[in-house]
């Protein structure tokens, strides 16, 4: 019996029991207590689990995995994720002051809080934030980060539809598996798949940059392209950073914004981000949506994007030389070239 024979559908996302997802989903969280609060795991951690499943997809191939899993072996043929991410519905007793785990949701916990003695498996609270309280979970190799996130979903079908790309709306809860019904094809098609688009048409520009870093993160860690829509929208990010006014900000401070929320911080870490994307561009420029022509919006960012040079280049050498401009190298040449790119 194939253990992802999907039972419901809604929102575009499918609904299916697996006895093999819950095994695997408590071997990761590894507290019962936890479990019994009817979480939401969503994100990085429930995509690893769903590959996983489909990976092991016979009773021999599932066994091994499975004696690979509580054996401890390194070789477990299960994708690496970041974070475990909580959610919990509106109305789920957590939220509530006098509930035994409310101290994993509350905005009064603080870094100083002590978990010990709520007798669970989480040792200490990691970070605190308008978004989520995270804590440090000891593991089989090391320590792992739980991250119970304080935003209430109406329901996992609706948790999944405000997720931003199509490959990570993978959510288990309560004995089920949920996910996108796209989310097979976008990866076999090797495509990072855009679901909001959002983040990218706002004013922030550190909301434009974050989103791209995301994407790009994604993206190395499956190895995929860019969808055709979400190239755009990165394109249009490279276009955006090149108008950045640093002095603008007064006394250096500067409001980050991202999915999380809004924090103030340094000029400097925006900076640092953009810094980042612009090395990214050199991945970007591989991708198959991606259009020689975009070189002549970033042609005033040629020294800061790494690959730009050899795009134009490559284009420019199949032309003569204009009158009066010897060198394939210099400006003036690739810019007279330049319709040559389209």
């Amino acid at each position: 019996m194939n253990p992802l024979n999907a039972l419901t559908g809604s929102y575009m996302i499918k609904k299916i029991k697996s006895d093999r997802a819950n095994w695997l989903i408590s071997s990761i969280v590894g507290d019962e207590g936890i479990l019994k609060t009817n979480p939401i795991v969503a994100g990085g951690c429930a995509l690893s689990v769903y590959r996983a499943i489909r990976l092991h997809d016979s009773y021999s191939k599932w066994d091994e995995f499975k004696r690979s899993i509580e054996k401890g072996s390194k070789s477990a043929k299960i994708d690496k994720f970041g974070d475990i991410d909580i959610w919990y519905l509106e109305g789920n007793a957590i939220h509530t002051e006098d509930n035994l785990y409310n101290w994993m949701v509350s905005t009064e916990t603080k870094y100083d809080t002590d978990v010990s003695r709520f007798n669970t498996s989480l040792l200490s609270v990691f970070k605190v934030s308008g978004w989520a309280n995270s804590f440090r979970q000891k593991n089989a190799d090391s320590y792992q980060i739980v991250q119970f996130i304080k935003k209430k979903p109406d329901s996992v079908e609706s948790l999944l539809d405000s997720f931003d790309f199509t490959n990570c709306s993978v959510a288990w809860s309560d004995g089920f598996l949920y996910y996108d019904e796209d989310l097979d094809d976008a990866f076999k098609s090797f495509e990072l798949r855009i679901k909001n688009s959002s983040p990218y048409t706002s004013d922030s520009i550190s909301m434009k940059v974050f989103n791209a870093l995301r994407a790009f993160k994604y993206s190395k860690r499956y190895s995929l392209d860019f969808c055709k829509e979400l190239t755009e929208h990165i394109f249009n990010v490279y276009v955006s950073v090149s108008n950045i006014d640093y002095d603008k900000y007064k006394n250096g401070i500067v409001e980050i914004e991202s999915l999380y929320g809004k924090k103030i911080a340094s000029v400097d870490i925006l900076k640092s981000m953009v810094e980042q994307f612009k090395q990214d561009f050199i991945n970007f420029s591989k991708m198959k949506f991606f259009k020689k022509e975009y070189a002549i919006y970033l042609i005033d960012q040629s020294r800061s994007l790494e690959g730009l040079e050899d795009i134009m280049k490559g284009s420019a050498r199949r032309v003569k030389p204009p009158s009066g401009i010897q060198k394939y190298n210099t400006k003036d040449y690739l810019v007279a070239c330049l319709p040559n790119l389209k």
